[in-house]
Order: structure tokens, then sequence, then C-alpha cells
């Protein structure tokens, strides 16, 4: 699917990510239904962000973190002692 860009349905992923795996306490849980895990609500979340959800930073999908927090990682000193 990721090489297939044309198949997907951005509008319908989601809508259900939304509406039906998003939980009325806030969060989203594995299935609909399920109560909301802290994993689940993340991916949900970087989900949206691969759909380039406009209220959502952009994310980078091989380290699973937004761009901006890729990018203060990797401006950082290695050899500096954090305080």
């Amino acid at each position: 699917m990721l090489h297939k860009v044309h198949l997907q349905d951005f509008n319908a992923m989601r809508e259900y990510l939304l509406n039906k795996t998003q939980h009325a306490i806030g969060g989203f849980g594995k299935v609909v239904g399920d109560t909301p895990d802290i994993l689940h609500s993340y991916l949900g979340l970087a989900a949206l962000a691969c759909l380039h959800d406009p209220d959502l930073r952009s994310i980078d999908p091989i380290l699973c973190m937004s761009v901006r927090a890729r990018d203060e990682f990797e401006s950082k000193d290695p050899f500096t002692i954090p305080r």
C-alpha cells in the first residue's frame, strides 16, 4: 500500500480512526470499542500525522517521531552531558 498511494482513501482512513477507534474518554484503542491505551493512542496520532492531518506536526515514519523532534535530536552534540 505504501507504493500505491492512488489506491488509498485518506479521508476514509482518517474518518475510521477518528470515528471508530477514538474513544469517548480520549485516546485510541486497538479495535472498535476497546479501552484506549498509550501505545494505540500514540500510533493513532502517528497514523493521522502520516495522513498529513493539518492539526498534527509532520512525522518521520521510520523513527516514528515528529520531524521537529528528530531535527532537534540530530542537532545535539553527542558528547555533551545534559544537565
